[in-house]
């Protein structure tokens, strides 16, 4: 068979019959001026690109550049490898629950994503002063595939720019210590009403963490599943635990200042961020964005958690960090990577605010929401941005994972507060 034919051809013909596994591939770009004079006209513009031959579904991540969130999302030095001050904000945001809910980006195969950043917002460059600066975008992406979170690292292009003239810009007078009472900006009166409610939920979180961990002091006793999911099996860390909550519990969350900024600043800059606060924390502050009054006041990524994990970052507190990966700038967010993080690096997962948060929610084994996305009529819906029909499929898919078909990997139970 085929006498004449060369084994270069045959190799063609076979190449030609036999399906080419589609293989993902990102490009990202930061592009802005060539140089600067004022740092508010400091603006750059991260372009995305899918370079590869499938669709992608891309996690709408705050930290990363296709969020103008004000997060540290670039690594920005100049020629003596300095970086200016980072003056942006620590968010409260879960991976599964933007997936849930959709906040997810389709890029087709060529198509490419623009997001505006102004970092006149994050960064301060006065210490660091006027010099020829590399911008650079933290570049691994978080993309949604076979029922997972998956990481992708984009072929990377960076910025140089030189800056001078003003170095910062001029930030509203920030308050260094409570009002004693509660406090409210920009909150409608029956927010500030439910604001009362959720406190007071959060004291009670706080209250009930701190004497679970009072429960076992005693060294020789191993610790519970709740204490070791969410900080490890490392027992040295123990004490610096028990120190966060004791102070997490005295504070009064009813004499915090809650800030509502208005949508469109939340929405335009993170579509799933929960809350905020500024780094560095502004004692007694917390902002929420229309996210958090989705939630639910207790259980998985709910208000009284949320206050809880932005009271943790209060330097007064327990000065919590949303802990990163070095190697990929992802942050240790949600149910399944904190619960890593405790696994790999207890001694992070002890200073990560979402960690502390979870252990105060003390939840359950959570579900899956990664396989709803997935979901052909889901992810139809969300190409075609239609909600009603989205949130359709993911009633479906929620009866069908009701129904055991759908089922978040085992893991150790955590309910039982008194295991």
């Amino acid at each position: 068979m085929f006498p004449q034919m060369s084994h270069a051809a045959l190799l063609a013909i076979v190449a030609s019959v036999v399906p080419v596994a589609a293989t993902p591939s990102i490009s990202l770009e930061v592009t802005g001026p060539v140089s600067i004079s004022d740092i508010a006209d400091f603006k750059v513009t991260t372009i995305i690109r899918n370079t590869g031959d499938e669709t992608l579904a891309l996690l709408e991540d705050p930290h990363g550049p296709l969020s103008a969130f004000p997060a540290d999302t670039f690594i920005i030095t100049n020629a003596n490898g300095t970086s200016p001050d980072f003056t942006g904000y620590m968010i409260k945001f879960s991976p599964e629950d933007a997936v849930e809910n959709g906040e997810i980006i389709t890029l087709a195969p060529g198509e490419f994503k623009a997001v505006e950043h102004d970092l006149s917002e994050a960064y301060n460059f006065v210490a660091s002063g006027a010099g020829t600066y590399n911008i650079e975008a933290y570049d691994v992406f978080t993309m949604v595939k076979d029922n997972k979170l998956e990481s992708i690292r984009a072929i990377s292009k960076a910025l140089p720019i030189d800056v001078s003239g003003n170095l910062a810009v001029s930030n509203m007078v920030r308050t260094t210590s409570h009002s004693g009472h509660l406090a409210f900006g920009g909150c409608p009166g029956d927010r500030q009403t439910k604001l009362l409610e959720i406190a007071q939920a959060a004291q009670k979180y706080a209250k009930e963490a701190y004497e679970y961990l009072l429960s076992y002091p005693d060294p020789s006793r191993e610790p519970t599943p709740r204490y070791t999911t969410w900080f490890g099996t490392d027992k040295n860390g123990y004490d610096a635990v028990l120190d966060h909550f004791k102070k997490i519990n005295e504070e009064n969350f009813t004499s915090f200042r809650f800030n509502c900024p208005s949508e469109l600043r939340c929405l335009s800059k993170g579509p799933d961020v929960f809350a905020y606060v500024d780094d560095p924390p502004v004692y007694g502050i917390i902002h929420l964005c229309p996210r958090f009054w989705r939630a639910n006041l207790t259980g998985y990524d709910s208000q009284a958690g949320t206050l809880i994990h932005e009271a943790s970052h209060f330097t007064e507190v327990a000065a919590t960090k949303d802990v990163k990966n070095p190697k990929t700038n992802q942050t240790y967010y949600g149910y399944k990577r904190c619960r890593d993080l405790a696994l790999t690096k207890p001694e992070d997962a002890r200073i990560n605010a979402d960690n502390h948060q979870y252990f105060a929610e003390n939840p359950p084994p959570r579900v899956s929401g990664l396989e709803m996305v997935l979901n052909s009529t889901i992810m139809s819906s969300v190409e075609n941005n239609n909600v009603q029909e989205v949130m359709q499929a993911r009633t479906t898919s929620l009866w069908s994972k009701l129904a055991g078909r759908m089922a978040w990997p085992s893991g150790p139970s955590v309910v039982d507060s008194n295991s």
